[in-house]
């Protein structure tokens, strides 16, 4: 180890910088960790010491995937080039977290590179609110090119893909339309389950608790069937996705709700349901467009999904 390199930064300056980093010597010994690395990597369910790092090849804790573009960025810093990469790290207790690693030189007085200074930002926000952007981005387009409910096929895969790639902790998600204009109003469910099967069918099982959430106009989210269920639906849903859903939330549109579940309780937290609700103000908003485009079409005619899946 050479402290030369440590000397460099100073330790206490070091050991204050907010963002987690690393100082290692030319042949990747660890001098330091500053105290935002240990917080970093409490945070990810490592609990480490100082000491347990300094003294060792930072290559030595790398993960598989990781022990390769790190190598690459110490010969770079070696070479006096600054360069990065960035990883994933999946939590223990699920959802993943993003990370930008840099490393840059450290030069003595003469010049010459005698360390690497490696940082860590947490970029988990900017990598989910890109995710998000596209999300709703190919939402739109998906729902634009919507001529009839055969085509939800292609925007719930579009949401499924996004929410998965935001890790929102679902199982299942799908439309449930609902054509008022028929009396008793009559309600068609088309979802797509976690094993990326298309179940689209109209059913007198739950159409009156989706009416009765559409007719409310607000969110409905059940957090835990097994401990409240107050519709009474657990069974009739275990039934339709064929395991067992702990969770619901029901979106209302003006054509109906938008709904994912969980096989887990409390899965959805404030931010989520933002999310779905998102999701569904896009599903309602192309379901709009739909009506005044066919009303134009069809001056005299009403837009609703009819039994054979077209838009009238």
């Amino acid at each position: 180890m050479t402290q030369s390199s440590h000397n460099l930064i100073g330790g206490e300056a070091f050991r204050a910088l907010p963002t987690p980093a690393t100082l290692v010597d030319r042949q990747g010994i660890i001098v330091d960790v500053n105290d935002a690395f240990l917080e970093y990597a409490r945070s990810l369910g490592q609990s480490i010491q100082r000491e347990s790092r300094v003294g060792h090849s930072i290559l030595g804790f790398a993960s598989p995937e990781n022990r390769v573009p790190l190598a690459a960025l110490l010969e770079s810093a070696r070479a006096g080039r600054s360069s990065d990469y960035d990883i994933v790290h999946t939590l223990t207790e699920g959802g993943q977290r993003h990370f930008h690693i840099v490393g840059r030189p450290l030069r003595d007085a003469q010049g010459i590179v005698n360390g690497v200074l490696v940082v860590r930002e947490d970029v988990t926000a900017d990598v989910q609110r890109e995710a998000r952007r596209q999300l709703l981005f190919k939402l739109h387009g998906e729902v634009w090119r919507m001529h009839s409910t055969s085509d939800l096929e292609h925007v719930l895969v579009a949401v499924r893909d996004g929410l998965r790639r935001l890790d929102l902790p679902f199982e299942d998600c799908g439309v449930n339309l609902v054509d008022d204009k028929q009396d008793p109003p009559h309600v068609s469910f088309h979802n797509m389950t976690r094993d990326d099967d298309w179940i689209s069918a109209g059913s007198d099982a739950g159409a009156d608790i989706i009416l009765d959430i559409w007719r409310g106009g607000t969110t409905v989210y059940r957090s835990d069937l097994d401990k409240d269920d107050p519709y009474g639906e657990a069974r009739d849903i275990e039934s339709v996705f064929s395991h067992h859903v702990r969770g619901v939330v029901d979106v209302p549109f003006r054509q109906g709700t938008f709904a994912v579940n969980s096989s887990l309780p409390d899965a959805f937290d404030a931010a989520d349901i933002e999310l779905i609700e998102e999701v569904a103000q896009v599903l309602g908003d192309g379901f709009s467009r739909l009506a005044d485009f066919h009303a134009l079409q069809h001056p005299f005619g009403k837009f609703l999904p009819n039994h054979n899946g077209n838009f009238m």
